[in-house]
């Protein structure tokens, strides 16, 4: 199976939610990675990137578990879909 990952959905296995249920759901995301692999839009590495920036910068998470994020990211089937952007600014803006 393969689906969409959200970026806020990937950033709570670095950051945990307040909310038990978004904490739970990406978690459940997290197990499903093990058999299925992601779909990404160019732009979520820089969403990713940007939020973890900031939450080294409040102190929010350390360095040490930001390796092991990254870690974790690069272990996971996630393949970029570059052509998302052609896509937005091409035909679906057009629509």
């Amino acid at each position: 199976m393969q689906f969409v990952l959200d970026a806020s959905v990937a950033l709570r296995w670095l950051i945990p939610s307040a909310i038990a249920e978004d904490q739970e759901y990406a978690q459940i995301v997290l197990d499903s990675m093990e058999q299925s692999s992601a779909t990404v839009p160019s732009l979520w590495y820089l969403e990713i990137a940007n939020v973890v920036l900031k939450s080294i910068q409040r102190q929010d998470t350390t360095v040490d578990k930001v390796e092991r994020y990254k870690l974790l990211l690069e272990g996971l089937m996630i393949e970029t879909d570059h052509l998302a952007v052609d896509h937005a600014f091409g035909r679906i803006m057009t629509l």
